[in-house]
């Protein structure tokens, strides 16, 4: 049911374009670690269907952080944060 209300309601097209926007997300000079994610999270909710893993869109948001970013969450989360699991992470 809730497959094919998506279908019928949210355009094919609008999905494609959101999961090219995840997948290509990257963090702007401006934009503080926080920020960031906010932006990747809105980004995920207003798709309930695009179908990426869990694990990609770890790889997703770690792969788009600035570099000052990308350290600290490094350090922070203990090691390379793709390595981890998603509960780890």
């Amino acid at each position: 049911m809730k497959r094919k209300f998506l279908e019928k309601f949210f355009l094919a097209s609008r999905a494609i374009t959101i999961q090219k926007d995840i997948n290509g997300i990257y963090q702007n000079n401006s934009e503080t670690l926080y920020e960031y994610w906010e932006c990747f999270d809105q980004l995920c909710t207003s798709c309930p269907h695009h179908q990426n893993f869990d694990q990609l869109l770890l790889q997703y948001f770690y792969k788009g952080s600035l570099l000052m970013d990308y350290s600290m969450i490094e350090a922070t989360s203990g090691g390379a944060l793709i390595e981890k699991t998603l509960e780890e992470a």
